[in-house]
């Protein structure tokens, strides 16, 4: 089983990042590109210049790892 939930999203010093209730948006010098994600199901937060996304419940696996994939290309 691929635990690719668990390794952060390295943001790019020019890239910010801007949290709401159940949207990212990550804006650079190319354009702003944006996720809503499921809050009931994932946790997205920022520390220092990373994202980090963490599951609610065990059972939410599948949507943790697809949220961070996604996050990880939208910041490439």
């Amino acid at each position: 089983m691929s635990r690719i939930g668990k390794a952060p999203v390295e943001l790019n010093e020019k890239t910010q990042a801007t949290i709401t209730a159940s949207t990212v948006t990550l804006k650079g010098p190319l354009g702003e590109l944006s996720l809503d994600y499921r809050a009931d199901q994932v946790k997205v937060e920022q520390v220092e210049n990373t994202l980090v996304v963490t599951p609610l419940k065990p059972d939410f696996k599948a949507m943790w790892g697809t949220t961070r994939s996604v996050l990880a290309n939208m910041a490439e």
